[in-house]
């Protein structure tokens, strides 16, 4: 199959993924990013009024904004992903769609939705303060594109999984809140003690956190933390790989299955 039409089925699947996400909501597009703006401001407001636990190095709204946005895009592409087969099931009648593809369209989804809701929560932060900028705007790409792959690796695993066990289905979105509170959204790597810090930054989900954060700005410490880019890019790379050699062993299997 030749690029161009591997192309054009992700791009219908992900307008389709979209067009439902959007037709399931109340309130339409901008319901999809409510849950998350809320998150970010409520925990913002909190954590500097009442329980100032995050690093004074960086601003609380960039702080929150980075953690929750970075975590919100493994976690959503990886859930999303269990059940992408049985969603999209119908469609693997035509020879040119293929299971990944799904989990394709809807990491590209859940990386377009967080991005514009970092823009919005961002832009006029950074409109009203004129005097904060983002440091290393090249770094900041890398971190959540690394991470952003790293999810993809992961939902590809779970869909597979899931669907030849499909208790994994349930597994899978029950972990995401344990994984939530050592993923770094809400605490900074630099205060947690050892030698519990060496064992948390092994998570590369933290690892995207942390230099997000770095990125925002540089004062931001990651010394003596672990963190790194190149260990995010090389369980990035890693767990892709994995995940694209198990998908090709089990494609037919789960095409038979239909």
């Amino acid at each position: 199959m030749s690029i161009a039409t591997r192309v054009r089925v992700i791009n219908a699947l992900t307008f389709r993924e979209l067009r439902t996400r959007i037709s399931h909501n109340y309130v339409g597009f901008m319901g999809l990013i409510i849950g998350p703006l809320l998150s970010i401001l409520s925990f913002s407001v909190i954590f500097t009024f009442l329980h100032p636990l995050h690093d004074d190095s960086i601003d609380p709204i960039i702080f929150f904004t980075t953690g929750i946005v970075v975590f919100t895009v493994f976690s959503e592409t990886s859930v999303r992903a269990v059940h992408a087969y049985q969603a999209n099931e119908a469609l693997f009648f035509y020879r040119h769609v293929r299971p990944i593809d799904t989990v394709v369209s809807r990491a590209l989804v859940e990386l377009g939705l967080l991005c514009l809701l970092t823009i919005i929560i961002l832009g006029p932060y950074f409109i009203i303060f004129p005097n904060q900028r983002i440091d290393d705007l090249p770094r900041l790409f890398a971190s959540i594109l690394l991470t952003s792959v790293f999810s993809f690796g992961c939902g590809v695993f779970f869909m597979i999984t899931g669907r030849l066990y499909p208790v994994i289905e349930v597994f899978v979105p029950m972990i995401m809140r344990p994984l939530w509170y050592i993923s770094g959204a809400l605490f900074s790597l630099s205060h947690i003690p050892q030698p519990y810090r060496q064992w948390l930054a092994i998570n590369p989900i933290i690892q995207g956190v942390e230099i997000s954060r770095n990125a925002f700005n540089s004062h931001y410490t990651l010394e003596g933390t672990g963190v790194s880019m190149f260990y995010l890019f090389t369980s990035a790379l890693i767990t892709v790989v994995l995940a694209l050699w198990a998908y090709t062993l089990v494609e037919k299997k789960l095409r038979r299955s239909q």
